[in-house]
């Protein structure tokens, strides 16, 4: 009987409780609701926005390959301006950037590429691809400096001090201060990511009277 009796009074208990506060409870339900729903909506969102800019991106590498110069640089343009959610408009800007360079519009291809290093992204390969690029845009116009000053390797990732040193090296020769270009072109060798050889980069330093030494990562795998 006391146990029923406590039963009811819990019950009762309960009631009350969810009488009293029964907006705050439905409010609390609702909103997360809300959040549950807004979150699997984003999810969603993005799925579909992922998979629209890849279709851009391919589109743009099929205008490419036909040489049609006019839908490359529409869908690199679409990419650019509606998908920054996605990778893809940084490699869109990329590929605009490379082919304003084969046209010789220098000033279109700085724009592309200043355009993915203000997205400041330091983790992801096109800020290093974009700052090399554009150091090389200024090598070809002969503004040494501008390109020497883009190019910090102070707080690089290692994957990426080969990208940054061989580009340096290339600034340093056009200078003239060949010991510098020597210094950066070894510094790269050292660099190199594992079965990397950089045939191109190994001349270069041959040139320069120094016999690159054997990347020790290629002789690791080798051996393995």
């Amino acid at each position: 009987m006391e146990v029923y009796q406590t039963e009811n009074q819990q019950l009762e208990a309960i009631k009350q409780f969810l009488t009293k506060y029964k907006r705050i409870i439905l409010g609390v339900f609702f909103g997360f609701a809300l959040v549950l729903a807004a979150s699997q909506y984003w999810r969603y969102h993005t799925s579909v926005q992922s998979n629209k800019a890849s279709d851009l991106y391919q589109e743009m590498l099929a205008a490419e390959s036909k040489h049609d110069e006019s839908a490359l640089k529409a869908k690199g343009e679409q990419l650019m301006d509606g998908y920054s959610a996605t990778p893809y408009p940084q490699l869109a800007a990329l590929l605009l950037a490379k082919h304003a360079v084969l046209n010789g519009d220098y000033v279109k291809a700085e724009e592309k590429l200043r355009w993915v290093i203000s997205l400041n992204k330091a983790k992801h390969i096109t800020l290093h691809i974009a700052k090399t690029r554009l150091a090389r845009i200024f090598l070809e116009k002969g503004d040494i400096d501008a390109g020497l000053k883009l190019l910090d390797v102070k707080d690089i990732d290692s994957p990426y001090i080969a990208l940054y040193e061989e580009t340096l090296g290339d600034l340093y020769y056009a200078k003239g201060d060949v010991d510098q270009a020597k210094d950066a072109y070894t510094k790269a060798a050292n660099n190199l990511p594992p079965g990397v050889e950089a045939p191109l980069l190994r001349m270069k330093l041959m040139s320069l009277g120094v016999t690159p030494a054997v990347n020790q990562n290629n002789v690791g795998e080798n051996n393995a």
